[in-house]
């Protein structure tokens, strides 16, 4: 701690008293002013008071600390130091036996609790220290669902059943009804052979199916289905 009597004529004043060392959480540093007179220290700390009759410059907040007062484990909490004048290197302990450095560092909490989080700051020219605290609550992150926090057992996923195409029998069916009941056996339709037609036909004749490849298995999934078209007969009349 410096001291110095206030100086210059007419009642004009120095600043008299400088404390480093305050208590308070945010570390005020603490200034008051002369009532005038000549200077005995050759050296005084302060500035240089303008003309009247002296006064008084309350507290003044050197060092402050800010950040989150909470968050969840594993989350980052960034926090900030202000510092009125001065260069500084700072030192951060964070209170879960980590520390850090700089201005405004970042750190993630692991485990749920309260933490009092301190800045240091060292003046660079003369060593003094100046502190600043606060405390911050931590809980726990949240179970996410199916991830067993209350002890039960997670379900398996079940695996999808292996789907084939079981060749259905088409001969006698038209187009269309084949290629419904090859989508329901899981199966496609292939290449279509469509019979030559005569010149001249006005009437189209029905087609059906009269023969298909494969026929009657059991093959992958997805498996195309060929088929060839031929007229549907007319059925012989039966003769009494």
């Amino acid at each position: 701690m410096s001291s110095a009597s206030g100086g210059g004529g007419g009642g004009g004043g120095r600043i008299a008293t400088v404390s480093d060392q305050p208590s308070s959480a945010f570390s005020p540093l603490s200034v008051t002013s002369g009532l005038g007179g000549t200077t005995a220290d050759p050296a005084p700390v302060g500035l240089a008071g303008a003309q009247g009759n002296g006064g008084s410059i309350g507290a003044v907040p050197f060092l402050q600390l800010s950040g989150p007062s909470a968050k969840q484990a594993g989350q980052a909490a960034t926090f900030t130091a202000t510092q009125e004048f001065g260069d500084s290197t700072f030192f951060w302990d964070f209170g879960d036996g980590t520390s850090g450095t700089g201005t405004n560092p970042s750190h993630t909490y692991s485990a749920p609790g309260n933490y009092a989080v301190t800045i240091t700051s060292t003046l660079t020219d003369s060593g003094q220290t100046a502190s600043a605290n606060r405390s911050i609550s931590i809980t726990a992150a949240p179970t996410p669902p199916g991830g067993g926090g209350g002890g039960g057992t997670t379900m398996p996923t079940p695996t999808p059943a292996v789907q084939h195409c079981i060749v259905p029998k088409l001969k006698g069916l038209s187009l269309r009804a084949a290629k419904n009941k090859l989508a329901r056996a899981h199966c496609k339709l292939g290449k279509v052979k469509k019979p030559k037609l005569r010149k001249g036909t006005k009437k189209k004749p029905k087609l059906v199916i009269v023969k298909q490849s494969p026929a009657n298995r059991t093959l992958p999934a997805g498996t195309r289905v060929n088929v060839t078209l031929a007229p549907k007969k007319k059925p012989k009349p039966r003769h009494h």
